[in-house]
């Protein structure tokens, strides 16, 4: 099983949107503070076509004999407030879970990587539910480290 990484085009929404569903599906055994319509919802579309048309984003797809298994949407963008500029946040990525533990993520990574040093971007960040330790891990066994801690209080 060879899973080919990609960039995304615009053809591909309706993927992009199983996906994120299916990533904030999963990510309600963790917590409930994500609005599960919000995907299919008129805002989420906006949001996932913008992200499609914007130079500043680099949407890439993980595909298995032509059927698409995941995918990762990182956007680029200066923070006057940092001196290495510009940094790239993987916003959203999912992998369908019957195609984990294969190297689909890291490949996923690896051209994530490559595609941002050409664009010269000197960091990528990323947040992850604190409970999700799977998706922790992942992120450290590809290089991320401890940076910023969110805290947050529920009223």
């Amino acid at each position: 099983m060879e899973v080919f990484i990609r960039q995304a085009k615009f053809s591909d929404l309706e993927e992009i949107l199983r996906l994120n569903k299916a990533l904030f599906d999963y990510e309600e055994i963790f917590n409930s503070e994500y609005d599960l319509n919000w995907t299919y919802s008129d805002v989420g579309r906006k949001y996932f076509k913008e992200r499609l048309e914007n130079k500043s984003s680099v949407i890439l797809i993980a595909e298995l004999d032509k059927k698409i298994v995941g995918y990762m949407l990182a956007f680029i963008n200066n923070y006057p407030f940092r001196s290495k500029n510009p940094i790239a946040e993987i916003e959203n990525m999912y992998i369908d879970e019957r195609f984990r533990g294969i190297g689909t993520g890291t490949k996923l990574m690896d051209e994530l990587k490559r595609i941002l040093k050409e664009k010269k971007v000197k960091r990528i960040k990323v947040e992850a539910v604190a409970q999700n330790y799977k998706a922790i891990e992942f992120y450290k066994k590809n290089g991320f480290g401890d940076f910023d801690v969110t805290l947050e209080l529920k009223l």
